[in-house]
């Protein structure tokens, strides 16, 4: 059976326990389908049969949107704060506690700044939605890509 025909209720997680995973290997695994009407497609998340008592339905999507939170804070330290292939070849510990310090504070700043309510409302002007959704959402832009978006308009 395909993922695409595995369903959930709205707002609810659905386990659909010892399925297997791979035509060949044929491994069991339960998946963990979860339809949120916020977004587009049904996410759709594979936990090894071990973990089942340990890891509810509910908690496995928690976790994975926590995850994801963090996956795109990452990609805005890369991106935004340029610290892609930072490579050190001397031992500057204690210059470079200070540099992380304040990048981190700077982060910090401009996501709050992005997550503020006039900000948000200015989305509209610096985003172009995705016409399908990627990872469970439409949008294009994290807090901190709109704010420092809005902190190097002029206009």
């Amino acid at each position: 059976m395909k993922l695409g025909r595995l369903h959930a209720p709205l707002a609810r997680a659905l386990r659909y326990a010892n399925v297997l995973y791979h035509s060949h290997r044929k491994i069991p695994v339960d998946v963990i389908v979860c339809y949120d009407l916020a977004y587009e497609e049904p996410c759709y998340l594979l936990v090894p049969v071990a973990f089942r008592t340990l890891l509810e339905a509910d908690l496995v999507v928690e976790l994975y949107r926590e995850r994801m939170r963090i996956e795109q804070s990452f990609r805005d330290l890369k991106t935004h704060l340029g610290l892609r292939g930072l490579d050190l070849q001397i031992d500057i510990a204690p210059r470079m506690d200070r540099l992380l310090l304040t990048f981190c504070l700077a982060y910090v700043l401009c996501v709050l700044l992005g997550e503020s309510t006039s900000i948000q409302q200015a989305r509209r002007w610096f985003e172009i939605r995705r016409r399908t959704a990627h990872h469970g959402t439409r949008r294009t832009q994290s807090a901190l890509s709109i704010a420092m978006l809005i902190l190097s308009d002029h206009a």
